[in-house]
């Protein structure tokens, strides 16, 4: 017997240099279709952040949370939306990485629990290089150690290089021999000069996206779908499977799917998740 839904949307908009008002208005028009009543959106531009929050204020969700602010490295942030009340919670996790701004955090006061929602965009290694794993390991170390508690965590995540038929997550710190073999064994120089051990890197990938003995997050696709074929969610250059959902066991997945036609749409580089979820 299950109680209320939670139907979520996540979503990189694109709109890390901004949108136009018309643009604004698609992406509003574009969720309201999806009847969601929880959205995550990345790469929202500090600089129209308060035009989309009014356009989705209009559509019944209400209630929002913007993680940029003045100042920030980034000039984009995180926005989370919702038809239920959102408060701040108490840990301050987020201020331990180097762009807390691409990391939003807000607990819903759903009907039914308090729901800890979670949205990350994390940098891409090619520009950041082990900045990129410095965000993932915050955010592993949160959800090893955060309260057994309701949680939703999604976003971009610039991660994996691919998944395998068997259910391995290959990352972009794994490296190939000349059988075509993966491994983790080395070092690998990040972009900023920095040299760590590829084990840091990978381990820091599957942490998150594959470490339910770690946080106890079950990843929502593949809780319901075979590990091969795995969905494209970003398709600039390559065809990769960046965005992602992982629930707590609070949860059970009802359906999920991702709207790849909104990238042949030329709405967003990026396909985004709606997933249809059940608190237990």
């Amino acid at each position: 017997m299950y109680n209320r839904a939670v139907h979520l949307l996540t979503w990189n908009i694109k709109g890390n240099r901004g949108l136009s008002t018309k643009s604004i208005a698609t992406v509003a028009s574009l969720i309201d279709a999806t009847a969601a009543d929880l959205i995550t959106l990345q790469e929202v531009h500090r600089g129209t952040a308060a035009k989309l929050q009014a356009k989705l204020a209009g559509i019944g969700l209400t209630h929002a949370h913007y993680s940029g602010t003045d100042g920030a490295r980034c000039k984009h942030g995180e926005l989370i939306a919702s038809r239920y009340p959102l408060k701040k919670p108490r840990s301050r996790w987020t201020a331990k990485v180097r762009y807390p701004e691409l990391m939003g955090h807000v607990v819903l006061k759903h009907p039914d629990a308090e729901i800890d929602v979670i949205t990350a965009h994390i940098p891409n290694g090619s520009g950041n290089g082990w900045v990129k794993v410095e965000a993932l390991e915050a955010l592993s170390s949160y959800l090893a150690k955060a309260p057994d508690r309701p949680r939703i965590v999604s976003g971009d995540f610039n991660e994996p290089r691919r998944v395998h038929p068997d259910g391995t997550f290959e990352t972009f710190g794994h490296k190939r021999d000349r059988d075509g073999n993966m491994s983790a064994a080395g070092t690998k120089k990040g972009t900023c000069g920095e040299t760590r051990p590829r084990s840091d890197w990978c381990d820091a990938v599957t942490n998150v996206l594959d470490g339910e003995a770690q946080h106890g997050l079950r990843h929502a696709y593949f809780d319901t779908h075979a590990f091969d074929p795995n969905p494209v969610t970003y398709r600039t250059p390559n065809l990769r499977f960046f965005d992602h959902i992982l629930v707590s066991k609070h949860f059970e997945v009802d359906s999920i799917r991702y709207q790849t036609d909104w990238i042949d749409r030329g709405w967003s580089d990026h396909a985004p998740g709606l997933a249809h979820l059940f608190l237990r």
